[in-house]
This record gives C-alpha cells, sequence and structure tokens, in this order.
C-alpha cells in the first residue's frame, strides 16, 4: 500500500488486529545432526499458543529444516541441499537458496517454504545499506548472509491467495526493526510468528515526513516475530478485501499551545 502526504506526525493503528499475547517462546532443540560448518539457527512458529515450533539451520550448502516440527533434526527427508545459483557468484562468495516445500506440523500441512542466505555485501549498493545497522552488521561479519523466508501456511479462520487457500508470509530481508540474519546459537535465535497477532506496519524504513512537502508510506500487513527481519509481511491478494482500507491518524502540533488538531485518512492506493 502506498499514498502520498504532507502531514508532519503519522500514527498508525493496528490491521486486523487479536488479543494475541507476548509470551516466551523456547528455543531448545531436541536433537541435532552433526554439522560440516558453523550452524546458523532460525525459527518459524506457526501458532498463536508457539506450540508449533519448525527449527531452520543453515550449514553451509544445507539446510535442516524440522519438517514435522518434533524437535528432532536428524529425521530422514529433513536435510535439504541449496539449488545450483543462477547467478554466478563473485569470488570467494556463496549463496544459497533451499526449496524445502511442504512440512506438517500438529496435522497442519504448509506448503513452499522457501529460504534464501545471500552475502550481505551484495547489498553494498543497495536501499539495505542505507539502514544503521547495515555497516555495523558488515563490519562485524563481512562474510556473513541476510535471510529471506518464505511459506505459504494455514491460519485457522483465514483465507487467501497462496496454495490451496493458505496465507503466503514473506520475512526478511529487513523490516523496521533490522536485518534478519541466524544466529549462532538456538538461544538467540529469530523467531518468525506466523500465528502472532496482524498489524500494519511501514516496509523495511520508516518514511521522513516534512511540513509542506509529499512523502510516500509504503505500508504492509503482517505477523511481527522476535528480532531484527522478522516481520511476516503477508500478500493481499484473497487475504485482504479490496475495500478494506487502513486508517492514518494525523496529528498536528498546535503552534500556541492548543489543543492538537486531529485527521484521519483511508489510505487506498495498493502495491
Amino acid at each position: 500500500m502506498r499514498t502520498k502526504s504532507s502531514v508532519l506526525l503519522l500514527a498508525v493503528a493496528c490491521f486486523g488486529t487479536s488479543a494475541f499475547a507476548d509470551m516466551p517462546i523456547p528455543r531448545q532443540i531436541g536433537r541435532e545432526p552433526k554439522y560440516q560448518n558453523q550452524p546458523a539457527y532460525g525459527l518459524i512458529v506457526f501458532d498463536a499458543a508457539a506450540q508449533q515450533r519448525v527449527w531452520m539451520v543453515h550449514d553451509g550448502e544445507h539446510l535442516y529444516v524440522d519438517k514435522n516440527g518434533n524437535g528432532d533434526l536428524t529425521d530422514e527427508g529433513e536435510k535439504i541441499l541449496a539449488e545450483k545459483p543462477r547467478i554466478a557468484p563473485s569470488a570467494g562468495e556463496r549463496f544459497y537458496t533451499f526449496n524445502v516445500g511442504e512440512l506438517t506440523v500438529a496435522g497442519q500441512t504448509h506448503k513452499g517454504l522457501t529460504v534464501s542466505a545471500t552475502p550481505l555485501r551484495r547489498y553494498r549498493d543497495s536501499e539495505l545499506a542505507k539502514l544503521p545497522a547495515f555497516d555495523q552488521l558488515l563490519k562485524k561479519n563481512p562474510s556473513g548472509f541476510c535471510y529471506s523466508v518464505a511459506v505459504d501456511a494455514v491460519r485457522p479462520g483465514m483465507k487467501g491467495g497462496g496454495l490451496d487457500g493458505r496465507i503466503s508470509f514473506a520475512s526478511g530481508p529487513v523490516d523496521l526493526n533490522g536485518v534478519l540474519q541466524f544466529t549462532a546459537a538456538p538461544a538467540d535465535a529469530p523467531i518468525i510468528h506466523l500465528g502472532n497477532r496482524l498489524e500494519l506496519s511501514f516496509y523495511a524504513s520508516r518514511p521522513t515526513v516534512r511540513l509542506g512537502r509529499g512523502s510516500e508510506w509504503i505500508l504492509v500487513v503482517g505477523s511481527p516475530g522476535v528480532g531484527p527481519g522478522t516481520f511476516a509481511a503477508i500478500y493481499y491478494k484473497d487475504t485482504i478485501p479490496e475495500t478494506a482500507y487502513p486508517v492514518a491518524e494525523v496529528t498536528f502540533p498546535s503552534p500556541k499551545g492548543e489543543s492538537p488538531i486531529v485527521e484521519r485518512f483511508e489510505l487506498k492506493e495498493r502495491c
């Protein structure tokens, strides 16, 4: 969703919010294979109660995915080989795409899980490089990756435009909190919480708003996670009715200490 305005301040309320409570989510793995490289951990949670947890562990050319959600990453079929890259990597550079496909957790089958790992260095000339944290991340780990995760997931009570009516979610490589990176220890792993409440958020960065000038707001609807880059945006088609418009409430401060002026705007343009 895009819109332009000349307002001073913007306050965006939650869109389609449900009564989800923020809760601690366990980050322990029951059993792991022997890795060939330094493993990098990420976690997907599919339900509101955080009981349906699927671990992802990046190990070089392989990605281990707990496709049945039982906490055991040594089960058959859970070691995924990366696809051959469509773009030739630069010298000493590696990037990976893993097509995981289906996974069934607690009787629910989710489809089309794809995980990508891209070297941070490839974003040096992109909008991502403008983020305050980018330079710090690159200096800390010049050979580090940022990740993208996409899946068509079952979400009770909702129907979407994904495979067989599932909701299409996509996280990373960035959100308002930073860059999606898997971590060296499970206890620090980013959590993509697809069963969490739905919110309306800015995409990647907050707009610069100047009085008397137009500005563009790029908004996404999705499910917030735990950690930088974990906001899981949903595709609008067949999920959010075309007649459902988010509302921006704008507060204009009074120059003489009087009550501020509050105006509301419907945002009707979609990407």
